[in-house]
């Protein structure tokens, strides 16, 4: 036995354990990571004074959601599925637009490029 070492005794480590341990280490590198970006960008000082300034509320909101949304200067009462549905049934009313204009654009006849620009009432400049 080596001297100072009296006691001391290795055990094979089991390999899920080390598997175990490096995982660990790779999602703590990750939330560090993630921590630092939303330092570098402001999100951590602004959620901290939005948060803040809700504390201090004399009059807690009814909503805090909206609120907080407000302060971060977000639309607070958007419906964002009434907003889906009319942006749907607008892009299907232009594609029906658009199929109408293809039906009465194709019986035309087709003109030249230089032809197809507006004729113009005015003089030649002399």
């Amino acid at each position: 036995m080596a001297s100072g070492m009296s006691g001391f005794v290795v055990k094979p480590v089991d390999v899920r354990i080390l598997r175990s341990i490096v995982s660990d280490v790779a999602v703590d590198q990750k939330k560090d990571d993630f921590r630092k970006y939303l330092e570098r960008n402001g999100v951590i000082d602004a959620l901290t004074k939005v948060l803040v300034g809700l504390f201090e509320e004399p009059e807690k909101p009814e909503s805090p959601i909206d609120h907080i949304k407000m302060l971060l200067g977000g639309p607070s009462d958007v419906d964002t599925d009434a907003l889906r549905r009319e942006n749907d049934d607008l892009r299907r009313k232009v594609d029906e637009l658009q199929a109408r204009i293809d039906e009465l654009t194709s019986g035309m006849p087709q003109q030249p490029a230089d032809a197809a620009a507006p004729a113009t009432d005015a003089a030649p400049a002399k």
